[in-house]
């Protein structure tokens, strides 16, 4: 956090691919995550480190700099899983991952931590509510309709939550809204500035 300013990005990673081609872009996605510089990072569809890959998401998340991290796993196959992550620069605590699912073959979730934007960093203490900072990512249905069942299941559980580690600011990252970027609960002394990136 530098001048008092908190920098977040969310970005849907697209399990590490290209759009087009499907080849893996997933060193250049971290050197520009890297590069925007965040002190909070909420990716979206992002493959879990195991296995085979665990050379590859250590190569990756070294290189994102931010040494805590979450992830909720919604989907596992054969071969590979994904799911919803956050990278942060300060301690996460808390963390629980809630099934969003609606299709068997559609498996959604969100995630969710908190941080202290305090000088200790200590999210689990409860003298400075005003610095806390709820964090929620998720990646919802791509259907209309599916998302309003959802919209309505995010909400239940961001209240439960919220209600259950204190006061606090809720930052709220969904990747199918990641033209209108994040939507924020601004609390006393909340984020200050919220990034969102945009990569090919």
């Amino acid at each position: 956090m530098k001048d008092g300013i908190f920098r977040v990005v969310s970005y849907n990673l697209f399990k590490g691919r290209t759009w087009m081609s499907l080849r893996s872009a997933l060193p250049q996605m971290g050197d520009a995550l890297r590069a925007a510089d965040p002190d909070l990072l909420m990716l979206q569809e992002i493959r879990g480190f195991d296995g085979p890959r665990i050379k590859e998401g250590s190569v990756f998340s070294q290189g994102i700099g931010l040494p805590h991290f979450a992830y909720g796993r919604n989907y596992v196959g054969k071969e590979s899983n994904h799911g919803n992550a956050i990278y942060s620069r300060y301690p996460l605590a808390q963390y629980e991952n809630i099934d969003l699912s609606l299709k068997k073959l559609e498996k959604r979730g969100i995630l969710s931590s908190s941080v202290s934007l305090a000088a200790d960093h200590d999210p689990l203490r409860r003298d400075h509510p005003e610095k806390i900072l709820h964090i929620f990512t998720t990646h919802l249905d791509l259907a209309e309709d599916s998302r309003r069942i959802q919209f309505e299941r995010v909400a239940d559980a961001i209240e439960r939550i919220a209600g259950e580690r204190g006061p606090g600011a809720t930052a709220f990252s969904n990747s199918e809204l990641a033209d209108q970027g994040l939507a924020v609960a601004d609390g006393e002394g909340g984020a200050q500035l919220l990034v969102t990136l945009a990569l090919p």
